[in-house]
């Protein structure tokens, strides 16, 4: 049985270190999946075979949606309608209204 202690963990870590703007952020969101695997085997909830079953279920899922969509912001430019992160910073509405 994978532990999706480890694929939750692992997930969150990952998209933290790819999304936070500073090294001492990344490597923080790399401290929770290790600290979750050393709970998880520490505690005997799972064997550490399960935490790679964890790892290898969040590893399939980030290849599947790459399959699907390409590299994220590359992916972004190819939906219809979406937004960039650039537009969402623009403030909407009247000049006046703005501050």
């Amino acid at each position: 049985m994978p532990s999706l202690h480890i694929g939750w963990s692992l997930w969150c870590g990952v998209v933290i270190a790819v999304v936070a703007p500073k090294l001492w952020m990344k490597a923080l969101g790399m401290v929770y999946p290790t600290l979750t695997f050393l709970v998880i085997v520490g505690t005997a909830n799972h064997y550490v075979l399960d935490a790679v079953g964890g790892a290898l279920v969040v590893a399939s899922g980030f290849a599947v949606q790459y399959a699907l969509t390409g590299p994220g912001r590359q992916a972004l430019a190819r939906i219809p309608g979406a937004r960039s992160e650039l537009d969402a910073l623009e403030p909407v509405g009247p000049r006046s209204a703005r501050v």
